[in-house]
């Protein structure tokens, strides 16, 4: 009966035995699918660290594109303010001109009129009135 007691515990002992081998070997199955499942996951935050570097480096090259057109705008900008400043001062100098050219050609009709006119003619606006008498006539007093 010792005997059969011993060959109980050792074929229970057994039983546990292959149990816990089996949960063993199902153990080292489940270590080895995370180990793959860690690998992937490593793969793919390496893939994705190298995405959000090429991302980064595209964002500061745009960054940089960015900066180099405004200063490009600004000077543009600055372009245009000096540009019509110019034109500003040149239409002012072109409105004298004219104004100019306008007072000499009104002198110029004047003259012409006065070398058309004979001399003894008086324009009206040459005229003056005063009381002083200047000269008596047989019509009249000059003053």
């Amino acid at each position: 009966t010792r005997l059969q007691e011993t060959q109980s515990q050792l074929r229970e002992s057994d039983t546990r035995l292959q149990e816990t081998q089996s949960q063993l070997r199902e153990s080292d199955t489940r270590l080895q699918e995370m180990q793959s499942q860690l690998q992937e996951s490593d793969t793919r935050l390496q893939e994705t660290q190298s995405q959000l570097q090429e991302t980064q480096s595209r964002l500061q090259q745009a960054f940089t594109g960015t900066q180099e057109m405004q200063h490009q705008i600004q000077e543009l900008n600055q372009h245009v303010e000096d540009t019509n400043q110019q034109y500003q001062q040149l239409q002012e100098t072109t409105q004298r001109k004219e104004d100019i050219i306008r007072r000499q050609q009104e002198e110029n009709q004047r003259l012409r009129t006065q070398l058309e006119n004979p001399h003894w003619v008086i324009e009206r606006d040459e005229v003056q009135m005063t009381e002083e008498i200047i000269g008596t006539g047989g019509w009249g007093e000059v003053k």
